[in-house]
C-alpha cells in the first residue's frame, strides 16, 4: 500500500507542474496511442516503479531518469490485452521461458484472461498461488469454467443435475469468484457442457453475477442458422441471470454459413438497441483449432473416449457415423492435423485428404483411423471466410481476442496480424481504432482497473513497436514462430523485451477480479 500511495502522490505532484519526480524510464519521441481510440500524439512517457507518472514534453523534467529509451519513429501503446487464451500449460511449466509466455509477450501482449470455453483450473486460488510463487511473464486473470464445475459434480455422463447438484455447482462457482475469477465461462458445444440445458447455465451464471462477474461463452453453435438460436440463448442468460455477456471468437463457421455474418451482427445490433450489453471478441484467421473428435456427432462420443472407440467398431452404427463425418468434413473445408502431435509424428501437418489418399481410403474413414491412433489429436479446420471476419472486426463492440494456444498461429500472431495486416496494410479501420480494440476497449469490457491506457497513474504495461517491421510470423505449419518488430515491452513497469530480445524477467502478476489495486 505504501508503494502505491507514493506512486500516486508523485502523479499528483506532476499534475501541479512540479516536474522533479523520480523516473526509472523515460521513453522519448514516440507516437503515443493512449488506448482511448484517439489518434497518436508525439510525446514522452515516464515510468516510476509500476506506474506511468509522466506524459508530456520530457524537456520540462528537472530530474534525470535512470534510463532513456529513444522511440523516434516508433508507435507506443498500452500493452495489448487478450481476453481469451489457453495459456495454463505454459504458466504451469517448470521451464522459466515457457512461463514467460513469449507467444504473447513478443507481440506486446501484457495481460491475458484464461479459463475460457468452460475449462479452467479446479482450484483457482491454488493455481494463482503457484503462479505467484514461481513467476509468470505477463498478467493473468481467470474465469471459472462451467465444464470443469459440471464434471466435478456430475461427471462426463449425459445427465441432468438434481437440485442438490445445482447447489453444489453454484458453491464451486462462488468459491472461484471469491478466489478472484472474472466470471464464468462456457463451451456449450463441448462435452459434458453440451448436455446442459439453459436453466442450469442460468443458475450458475446468477452466482457469478452476485459478484458482478462476466458470462463469457463459446456458444452452442457457430454456424448460421444454428447460431441464431445460440445467440438467443446468450441473451436469455443475460436477462435472467443479470450478468454481462460476452461471446468468444464470434464467427460464421462452415461453408454454408459464409456471408452470414451480417445476419449475426443484425441480431446483436437489435439486442443492443433494446438495452443489451452483449459484445464479443474475434481473431484474424480463417481456420479454427479443436480436437478432431469434435467432428464426431455427440451421440457417438457421449460416453467418453472408450465409448467413441467402441462405436467405431459397431457395424450397425458405422454407416451413420461415416455419413455424418463426411458431411462435417465438407462443411469445414478440410482438416489439417496439428504439428504438435509428439506421439504420431507421421501425422503432423498432414490434411485428412492427404492421409486418405496415402492410405487409399475415403476421408471419413481416415478420420476414424486417426482417432483410433490418437483420440485427443488437435485439428485445424478451415471453416471461415475472411470477409465475415472483417465484418465482425469492424463492429464497434467487438474486440480482438486470440483463443490462442500452441497448436494454431493465432496464439503467437493475433495481435501482430490484426495491427500490421488489417490496420496498417489493408487499412480496414484506422490504426487508433484497432489499438483501442486491443487495449482500452477490452479493459473497459472486462473491468481491468488502470490497464489498457496510457495516462498518468495507470499501470505501466506498455508496448513500443516499429510500424514498418512489426508483423506476425506464425503459420499453420509453424504455429509458435514469434512475432517481430517490437522495440520494447514493459510489464508492470519492468522492461522485459528490448529490440525483440527477452531479458528473462518474470514481471507478470495474477489479477484477481475482486482485488484489483
Amino acid at each position: 500500500m505504501k508503494k502505491i500511495f507514493l506512486t500516486k502522490l508523485l502523479v499528483i505532484i506532476g499534475a501541479f507542474g512540479v516536474q522533479a519526480q523520480k523516473l526509472d524510464f523515460l521513453i522519448k519521441n514516440a507516437y503515443v496511442f493512449d488506448g482511448s481510440g484517439a489518434d497518436s500524439v508525439q510525446q514522452d512517457v515516464g515510468i516510476y516503479q509500476d506506474r506511468i507518472v509522466f506524459v508530456g514534453n520530457g524537456n520540462k523534467l528537472t530530474q534525470a531518469p535512470k534510463k532513456i529509451i529513444d522511440a523516434k519513429g516508433k508507435y507506443l501503446a498500452p500493452g495489448f490485452i487478450d481476453p481469451h487464451t489457453h495459456i495454463e500449460r505454459l504458466l504451469d511449466s517448470d521451464d522459466k521461458e515457457q512461463r514467460a509466455a513469449l507467444l504473447w509477450l513478443r507481440q506486446g501482449v501484457t495481460t491475458v484472461l484464461t479459463g475460457n470455453d468452460g475449462s479452467s483450473k479446479t482450484n483457482i486460488g491454488k493455481a494463482f498461488g503457484a503462479w505467484e510463487k514461481n513467476g509468470i511473464g505477463l498478467n493473468v486473470g481467470m474465469f471459472v469454467g462451467f465444464g470443469t464445475v459440471r464434471k466435478a459434480v456430475i461427471g462426463d455422463k449425459p445427465l441432468q443435475p438434481s437440485e442438490k447438484q445445482i447447489i453444489e455447482m453454484q458453491q464451486l462457482v462462488e468459491q472461484g469468484m471469491k478466489d478472484g475469477a472474472f466470471g464464468i465461462s462456457t463451451g456449450l458445444s463441448y462435452l459434458p457442457q453440451a448436455f446442459s440445458k439453459t436453466p442450469e447455465v442460468i443458475a450458475l451464471a446468477k452466482t457469478a453475477g452476485k459478484y458482478n462477474g462476466i458470462y463469457d461463452t463459446h456458444m452452442r453453435a457457430q454456424s448460421w442458422p444454428s447460431s441464431k438460436g445460440a445467440i438467443e440463448e446468450v441473451l436469455q442468460i443475460e436477462k435472467e441471470a443479470g450478468v454481462r455477456v460476452h461471446i468468444s471468437h464470434i464467427k460464421s463457421s462452415g461453408q454454408t454459413a459464409w456471408g452470414k455474418s451480417s445476419n449475426i451482427i443484425k441480431i446483436l445490433d437489435n439486442a443492443r438497441k433494446k438495452g443489451s450489453l452483449i459484445d464479443a471478441n474475434a481473431y484474424p484467421y480463417t481456420a479454427s483449432a479443436n480436437g478432431l473428435r469434435n467432428i464426431i456427432p455427440v451421440w457417438a462420443r457421449e460416453n467418453g473416449t472408450a465409448g467413441m472407440l467402441k462405436n467405431f467398431e459397431n457395424p450397425e452404427l458405422l454407416p451413420k457415423l461415416r455419413e455424418t463425418i463426411a458431411k462435417n468434413l465438407k462443411n469445414g473445408d478440410g482438416k489439417l492435423l496439428s504439428t504438435r502431435n509428439k506421439d504420431f509424428a507421421s501425422l503432423n501437418g498432414k490434411t485428412i485428404a492427404e492421409l486418405a489418399k496415402a492410405w487409399q481410403i475415403p476421408e471419413e474413414d481416415a478420420v476414424i483411423k486417426v482417432l483410433k491412433m490418437n483420440p485427443s489429436i488437435t485439428a485445424i479446420s478451415f471453416g471461415m471466410d475472411e470477409a465475415d471476419i472483417l465484418n465482425f472486426y469492424k463492429q464497434p463492440y467487438i474486440v480482438v481476442g486470440s483463443d490462442g494456444g500452441e497448436s494454431h498461429p493465432r496464439g503467437a500472431g493475433t495481435f501482430a496480424k490484426s495491427i500490421s495486416e488489417y490496420a496498417i496494410q489493408q487499412k480496414i479501420m484506422p490504426l487508433k481504432e484497432m489499438i483501442y480494440k486491443c487495449t482500452g476497449l477490452t479493459a473497459e469490457k472486462f473491468k481491468l482497473k488502470d490497464r489498457g491506457v496510457i495516462k498518468e497513474g495507470a499501470i505501466a504495461d506498455i508496448v513500443i513497436f516499429d510500424p514498418k517491421t512489426y508483423k506476425a510470423n506464425s503459420t499453420y505449419q509453424n504455429p509458435t514462430e514469434l512475432a517481430t518488430g517490437v522495440q520494447a515491452v514493459f510489464v508492470n513497469g519492468q522492461l522485459v523485451i528490448e529490440n525483440d530480445v527477452y531479458n528473462g524477467s518474470l514481471a507478470g502478476k495474477v489479477i484477481r477480479y475482486n482485488k484489483q489495486e
